[in-house]
């Protein structure tokens, strides 16, 4: 059967361990001392009396300094070489290692608890800075000074003071990252002062000034800003933030303070109820902190290099996760963890004892060790009555000892008690208040106050219904999904890229393989190579050089050639042009011969014979202009062709009917040897629909020219009327017309098919039907075949 000490004993052994541990204190004490005045001498001896000397000192107090905890070896080495640094740069007249060396100095006092002598260094370096005009250093000087000073009730007003400052002069400098650092730090010392509201505004607005900056907010600012959420009841936000806070912390690769983040999302859960995955999250954290702190010397506590280190993170996680198993009914399992930490990690600082203390003491209360559960939380609040009032860690102490009496029902002592677990307020969990409220109902109704157990009743009803609120558990959930969600894509991510990397380091084995094989091999080839390169490009240079000299004479002359040539392309275009105006010169010509000779002529028959060949050269005069007006010499837009050879006609002819004319034409070219058998036949078809179409005037009248494509490369032109039309007996190889002999003598020349359609009384259609001609076709006039059309 297990036996545990008396308290007497284990008082006797506390004692003992103490007295050793002062008297190995002295010893170290005395030769630190003595270890820095070597050092000193010896740095005084082989340095020069220059600015290095003064960052070397500089450099060996901010070590000291940044060591965590309070450790008096520390924090005389830190104060010893900051003088040492401060007379130094004094005597050299170095101003900003002197204001430097001066603000270490500070800080030892200030973290030795000696706030006067402290502030008095940094108010001097302030007033150096003001005096010198220089608002930025001041400002940071204001900033280090409010984030120096310890946190508790009776600093809360210098420390606000000193933020302030700082926060003012960023902003007067219209620095946004001072500016956002000092409103961050505002915001954690009103979080510790209970003004939690305050506190989340203003980092929510730090939140908004990353965001404006195109900057993630980092993930202390997100834990922070969860930490606030969770004190404020509002655990919706809380978990988000939480979560987004581990997830930018494994994000950036960065895991030094990953069991905070840790503990953060447990503290959630735990305050949700939901203790299975508060676990899981603590083992997290206490796994990620214990990674860090190595157990070498464990059962030497005095020579444990871990003593530097802060160990609440360490010993607070611990305890949370000994509550869950307790909660889950593990006492044992808890006890054994608590014992394990104990023994690797020896507490030394008064937290850390407290810690530890209260975690047993839960232990042997839930495996019913009621002697040993009261001596264990005696301890713990023993200690914690060391630190300074008003914190939560004091407040959840008391609760554990009023939870404690109050399940003995020894209601007295629990009254004694559970009035001070509220004496943080605004800083105690609001579901912390609310048990505090429950139990100190149940005090007073077992004491007889009766009126005051009513009221300790519906506050703690109050409190129960704001934090199980309908929406926050929907919102839990939704958030647990979405994080579980992205937790399974980055492990899915995680193996591919594992499974990427094996198979590089696979490839890259193979390849390794093979060019050391090759290696050998190649390098003699190289050499051989080399040297008969050497002799290749040799003699590669001499034929190169004699085909440069016959490329230059070859492209001189081909491009004296190509110039000659533009030359002539030039005269033989402006030769096309001039020979298309004389020819359209000479039939203009032709028709006013024409003209003048019918003044002379008496019978009509003649000057109609006239008239008609004037039209016809009018349409052939009209292709040589469009020729010489275009800059194509051989392709005839047809639209504006026929559109002016429309218009000339139904002005020449035309003079009183004023007969209305529809076109259709298609945007097409065609080659000059097309367009004047076309415009030949148009000029005989309209000429003949204007003179016997409508010998009288009445119902709307109306010729319609089109030229359309039927199918690829295949155009029919037609020219339609809605006359009196051709008389039933009219047989087109008796009629001995020549303008119908004309047309069809045209249609051949351009190798399609003529018709003539025709109703009584419904209108005349003349069609001809043709390919066009890709080639360009020989530039001779289709009157040169004049016998055929029998003229």
């Amino acid at each position: 059967m297990e036996t545990y000490p008396t308290s007497e004993t284990r008082g006797a052994a506390v004692r003992s361990i103490l007295k050793t541990r002062r008297c190995v204190w002295v010893v170290l004490t005395l030769w630190g001392a003595a270890w820095m005045s070597l050092q000193a001498r010896y740095a005084a001896r082989i340095t020069p009396l220059d600015t290095n000397r003064v960052d070397a000192w500089l450099h060996l107090s901010q070590r000291y300094l940044e060591r965590p905890g309070i450790v008096s070896l520390d924090l005389d080495s830190a104060f010893f070489f900051a003088q040492q640094a401060y007379r130094l740069s004094e005597a050299l007249h170095d101003r900003a290692s002197q204001q430097a060396s001066g603000m270490l100095l500070g800080q030892v006092h200030l973290k030795g608890g000696k706030l006067a002598e402290g502030e008095a260094c940094f108010r001097q370096v302030i007033d150096r800075y003001r005096q010198a005009h220089e608002s930025r250093q001041e400002a940071a000087a204001w900033l280090t000074l409010g984030n120096s000073i310890p946190l508790h009730d009776s600093t809360f007003a210098r420390v606000l003071h000193s933020l302030d400052q700082a926060h003012a002069l960023y902003r007067q400098l219209h620095d946004r990252v001072g500016e956002r650092e000092a409103l961050q730090a505002l915001a954690l010392v009103h979080f510790h002062q209970g003004a939690l509201a305050q506190a989340a505004q203003e980092l929510q607005d730090v939140q908004q000034r990353y965001q404006t900056a195109g900057q993630a907010p980092p993930p202390e600012l997100l834990n922070e800003l969860a930490a606030v959420y969770s004190s404020l009841g509002i655990f919706s936000k809380a978990l988000s933030y939480a979560t987004e806070a581990v997830r930018s912390m494994e994000a950036g690769g960065d895991s030094t303070a990953a069991g905070v983040f840790y503990a953060r999302l447990g503290h959630v859960y735990r305050e949700l109820g939901q203790t299975e995955q508060s676990l899981v999250w603590y083992r997290k954290a206490l796994g990620a902190l214990r990674a860090q702190y190595p157990n070498t010397y464990a059962h030497h506590p005095l020579f444990n290099p871990m003593h530097r280190f802060r160990h609440d993170p360490l010993y607070r996680i611990a305890w949370h996760l000994a509550r869950g198993l307790i909660q889950q009914e593990r006492a044992a399992e808890a006890l054994a963890l608590m014992q394990d930490i104990a023994t690797r990690y020896p507490p030394v600082e008064v937290a850390d004892k407290a810690s530890v203390a209260g975690a047993l003491g839960q232990c042997y209360h839930a495996l019913g060790q009621s002697h040993r559960a009261e001596a264990y939380y005696l301890e713990m609040v023993q200690w914690e009555e060391q630190q300074p009032p008003g914190n939560i860690i004091t407040s959840d102490a008391y609760f554990l000892m009023g939870a404690f009496y109050l399940d003995r029902q020894r209601f007295a002592d629990a009254a004694r008690y559970l009035p001070k677990a509220l004496v943080a307020p605004g800083r105690v969990p609001l579901s912390r208040v609310r048990d505090v409220h429950r139990m100190l109902s149940q005090v007073d109704s077992a004491s007889g106050h009766y009126l005051s157990a009513l009221r300790h009743f519906h506050r703690y009803k109050a409190l129960s219904d704001s934090l199980l609120q309908e929406a926050q558990s929907r919102q839990l959930a939704e958030l647990q999904i979405q994080y579980e969600t992205d937790q399974k894509e980055q492990d899915i991510a995680l193996l591919t890229r594992e499974r990427d990397i094996q198979t590089a380091r696979l490839q890259q084995a193979a390849l390794t393989r093979n060019v050391s094989f090759g290696g050998l091999t190649l390098m003699l080839l190289i050499v051989g190579l080399l040297f008969n390169r050497y002799r290749f490009k040799q003699r590669s240079n001499r034929q190169l050089q004699a085909q440069q000299a016959e490329n230059l004479a070859t492209t001189r002359s081909l491009q004296q050639a190509l110039e000659e040539q533009q030359k002539l392309l030039v005269e033989k275009e402006w030769l096309l042009k001039e020979i298309h105006h004389r020819v359209k010169n000479n039939l203009q010509i032709i028709m006013s011969l024409l003209n003048t000779q019918s003044a002379y002529l008496e019978h009509p028959a003649a000057r109609h014979a006239i008239r008609e060949s004037q039209h016809r050269m009018q349409a052939m005069s009209l292709v040589h202009q469009k020729l010489y007006q275009s800059n194509r010499m051989a392709l005839i837009h047809m639209p504006a062709y026929i559109r002016e050879l429309v218009t000339y006609l139904q002005e020449s002819l035309d003079e009183q009917q004023h007969i209305p004319f529809q076109l259709d034409i298609a945007a097409v070219e065609l080659d000059v040897a097309q367009a004047v058998p076309l415009g030949l036949i148009l000029n005989e078809a309209i000429s003949n629909a204007i003179k016997y179409a409508f010998p009288q005037r009445g119902a709307p009248d109306l010729i319609t020219v089109r030229l359309q494509a039927v199918q690829e490369g295949h155009y029919r032109l037609s020219v339609a009327d809605n006359g009196v039309g051709l008389f039933p007996d009219f047989a087109r190889e008796k009629s001995g017309s020549m303008g119908m002999s004309l047309m069809e003598g045209l249609s051949h020349q351009l190798g399609g098919c003529f018709r003539v359609e025709s109703t009584p009384g419904g209108g005349l259609t003349v069609a001809v039907t043709f390919v066009e001609e890709k080639t360009p076709m020989p530039h001779t006039l289709p009157l040169a075949a004049g016998k055929s059309y029998g003229l």
